[in-house]
Parts: C-alpha cells; sequence; structure tokens
C-alpha cells in the first residue's frame, strides 16, 4: 500500500495532466487514480492541497491547479507547487519531503513569494482584528428567542486561571454591570453554533451576522480582556518538536502544522508535531496568540 504522501503526489500529478481552462472534476480524479489504489482518499487530497493553495476549488467538484509561490517559514521555504515532487526536485533541491508540504532552504527562481500571514489568511493583530469586528455589529441586534437562562457567553478575566472552557458562563454569573457589551455567546454547552449577544436591561439581543472563526476569536477576546496566558508543554528531540495542549489552536495555525508536521487528538489532549528546526517560528506564532511554551 502507498503511503499519503505518495498518494499525494498521484493526485498533484493527475491534476496537472488532467485539468484544462474550466478545471477537472474529482470524479474522474478519481478515475485516474483508481489504478494507484487511492482513489478513496482524492476528495481528501485535494482539500489539503486546497489548504496549501497547490489546487484550487471551481465549485460543483472542479478542481484546478493552484499557481506556484513561496513562503518564507523560518530560515526556510515553503514551496507551494501543484508539481509532484518527482518533477519538483528538477528544479529545486528540497530539504523536506516527508510532510504534505515541501521545503527548500531557498525558493524558486522567477516565483513570487508570499508572507506567512497572507498565505494563512490570518490578520496581522488579534485585537484589531476582534475591535473592527465588534464595531461593525453595533447597530444589529434584535431580540433574542432564546432563553436568557439558555445561553452562555466567553467572559475570560485577568484573574482568570488560563483555561479556556472554564471563560464559558451564564449571565447570572456575570457580577459587573455588562449592559450593551457585546458578547460571543452560545446555548449552554452547544459547541456547534456561535452568535453575538448583548444585554440590554434584562432583554437578551442577538446579532443576525454569523460567526465564522469561533476558534480564533476566543483567543482575540482573552487578549483583548488580558486574560493570562494559555501553556502548551513542549518536548523535542533532534528533528521533531512537539508541544502538548488541553485545547486546540485555530483552524489557520493546524492547517500550517498539518502542512509541516501532524496533528495527533487523545482524549483532551492535543499534540502537534513540527520540524525543530522551525520551533522559534511556532514559539513566536503562539505567543501572538497568547500561547507560552513551557519545558514538559
Amino acid at each position: 500500500m502507498r503511503s499519503s504522501y505518495s498518494d499525494i503526489d498521484i493526485v498533484r500529478s493527475c491534476l496537472c495532466a488532467a485539468s484544462h481552462g474550466d478545471g477537472v472534476h474529482v470524479n474522474r480524479l478519481g478515475h485516474l487514480a483508481q489504478i494507484f489504489g487511492c482513489e478513496n482518499e482524492v476528495s481528501e487530497l485535494l482539500t489539503t492541497m486546497g489548504h496549501i493553495g497547490e489546487a484550487y476549488h471551481l465549485g460543483r467538484g472542479f478542481w484546478a491547479p493552484g499557481a506556484e509561490r513561496c513562503v518564507a517559514i523560518s530560515d526556510d521555504w515553503l514551496i507551494v507547487s501543484p508539481l509532484p515532487t518527482a518533477l519538483l526536485v528538477d528544479k529545486i533541491d528540497l530539504i523536506d519531503t516527508e510532510s504534505f508540504g515541501r521545503f527548500s532552504r531557498y525558493p524558486l527562481e522567477n516565483t513570487p513569494t508570499q508572507l506567512i500571514n497572507s498565505w494563512l489568511k490570518v490578520p496581522a493583530g488579534l485585537d484589531s482584528w476582534y475591535l473592527s469586528i465588534v464595531n461593525n455589529l453595533k447597530d444589529a441586534f434584535r431580540p433574542s428567542p432564546i432563553g436568557l437562562g439558555d445561553v452562555e457567553v466567553y467572559f475570560p478575566r485577568p484573574k482568570m486561571q488560563p483555561i479556556a472552557s472554564r471563560y464559558w458562563t451564564t449571565f447570572a454569573h456575570i457580577k459587573e454591570n455588562i449592559d450593551g457589551q457585546i458578547f460571543l455567546g452560545r446555548k449552554v454547552g452547544d459547541e456547534s453554533k456561535y452568535f453575538w449577544c448583548m444585554l440590554r436591561g434584562r432583554e437578551l439581543l442577538e446579532n443576525l451576522k454569523p460567526v465564522t472563526n469561533p476558534r480564533r476569536l476566543r483567543y482575540a477576546i482573552e487578549r483583548v480582556f488580558n486574560a493570562p496566558l494559555r501553556r502548551a508543554k513542549l518536548s523535542r528531540d533532534f528533528d521533531t518538536a512537539m508541544f502538548e495542549c488541553y485545547y486546540k489552536l485555530p483552524l489557520e495555525e493546524e492547517r500550517l502544522v498539518n502542512v509541516c508536521g501532524r496533528i495527533e487528538i487523545d482524549a483532551k489532549v492535543t499534540r502537534y508535531y513540527v520540524p525543530s528546526r522551525h520551533l522559534s517560528f511556532y514559539s513566536e506564532l503562539l505567543l501572538k496568540l497568547g500561547v507560552e511554551l513551557t519545558q514538559g
């Protein structure tokens, strides 16, 4: 059986060979990959390529190769290319082909470069990003059909323990004046849907604008309200660094880990494995989120 990394190169090859101006449908790619034994993984692998930027989903199941570019990570360059690794090595010396992403010590010639925040599609500052969202919400609240006691809101404060699950609380447990303050809310214990809400007197008001990135918003709210830093336990060997958390990183940072390494989820613990040579880069990335690495 081929490894998943061989499988993704098969899909890269099929996508480049079969795609025309209007792209190629995932079903056709599945047929092309069938002889290599990875037809059941084509959709998942295309999604991974889409996360990296090696493929674009055109809609209705059609995919097209992405444009080549290079993204700086520590002293390395992530080579974003739809070409299979066997062809990419003819253009540049690669130092890492064991993960989904391919890395080199220098960028491809005559190829655009991209800043990491732009590639990750994340805001430069959590505080300003959160405040801009909240400022655009103020005039769009209406009475909520949800009972006041059925709602919990994300309410971190400076002296609270840095355990994200404890930051969810009902309005009845908040003692300070919060009239008119905007909160990220959800039904008690419901992790499937989030919404913006506020109290006006004893009336619960809700905003109709969808909450599209609740995990990142929670990190931003913690920073705005000066909550204690979250902690992650770090261990490392010569090649690999692992940080262990009792929470998950935002989806964008998880995408980067998946490109460079891997993620393991065990009960309530999430372990992120990345190359040791990128450790300083990840430490800085995590600190911007409000996560401090401690030695395991």
